[in-house]
């Protein structure tokens, strides 16, 4: 009985090792990483991403070398985000001025969506064109959401934390 009751927790134990390290492959731009989810939602979702930074167009923040852009307001304006440097990953468009504010709104495409956690988007307006690269989780408005009502400016850093699904390899 004490051979069995041992072999059985031996088992269970063998059992939960290989759950816990059964882990969800992400592949963020070539390179296949774990997505930092527990081991109970990778047993649920055991699909791949492709994982990547996405900016909107416009302007580098310091030449060439970084794909961080800053864009010029114009009232009723949309342009591009791009995933990693050239990726076309959707649009932001910014309203008209309205009591000092801009509504930004930001549409995916081709199957991109936001990744998981409460900060995947940040906006920083700036009064002038900004001279070096951000820290993008220093911006002033950091959240989830895709329309968001920021204070009127001349020129915007828009970045997102995206992801699409993958085939896994």
């Amino acid at each position: 009985m004490k051979t069995f009751l041992k072999d059985s927790i031996l088992a269970v134990m063998a059992i939960s090792l290989f759950f816990l390290s059964y882990g969800k492959q992400v592949t963020t731009m070539g390179t296949n990483t774990q997505d930092g989810m527990g081991a109970a939602d990778n047993l649920l979702d055991s699909r791949c991403w492709q994982s990547a930074d996405a900016w909107s167009g416009g302007t580098n923040y310091v030449g060439k070398g970084s794909d961080a852009m800053y864009t010029q307001y114009y009232s009723n304006n949309c342009v591009a985000l791009y995933a990693g440097e050239t990726v076309y990953a959707g649009t932001a468009h910014f309203s008209r001025v309205s009591e000092g504010k801009v509504i930004v709104t930001i549409a995916l495409t081709d199957g991109w969506q936001l990744a998981p956690g409460n900060e995947s988007v940040k906006i920083q307006g700036y009064t002038k064109a900004p001279k070096s690269i951000p820290a993008p989780g220093q911006f002033t408005y950091k959240g989830k959401e895709l329309t968001v009502e920021v204070e009127a400016s001349g020129y915007y850093g828009i970045h997102l934390d995206v992801r699409k699904e993958v085939a896994c390899k």
